[in-house]
């Protein structure tokens, strides 16, 4: 019997929507940065800070900023000189978040087993 994980692997192979890589950086200007993509994976996001003053890159923790996954938008809880960047890299999936699989799957197995 196949389990959620095999389900949720089927699909995103049938819909060929396989993550894929990008990165941005950016100069600090306000909080709010659009990544350019929808449907980010914020697990596997990495962000960074670099400040010319330091030549050295600090990477945030998951509390220094959020995500909206759906719309690609990352927003910064800190503030941060002027002279600063933003790096940020991650994957992406052009139609379908893991989280909307995982819901989709879980219904399909519980409509479907008894």
């Amino acid at each position: 019997m196949a389990t959620q994980a095999d389900i949720e692997n089927i699909a995103r192979t049938y819909l060929r929507d396989f993550p894929k890589f990008f990165q941005a950086s950016f100069d600090v200007v306000g909080r709010t940065y659009e990544l350019d993509h929808i449907n980010i994976d914020s697990d596997s996001l990495w962000v960074a800070v670099y400040t010319s003053n330091s030549g050295a890159a600090s990477v945030l923790a998951a509390s220094q900023y959020s995500v909206d996954e759906r719309n690609g938008i990352l927003r910064l809880t800190g503030t941060y000189s002027s002279s600063t960047k933003v790096m940020v890299e991650g994957y992406y999936y052009e139609w379908v978040l893991p989280s909307d699989l995982e819901f989709y799957a879980k219904h399909a197995m519980e409509a479907h087993s008894h």
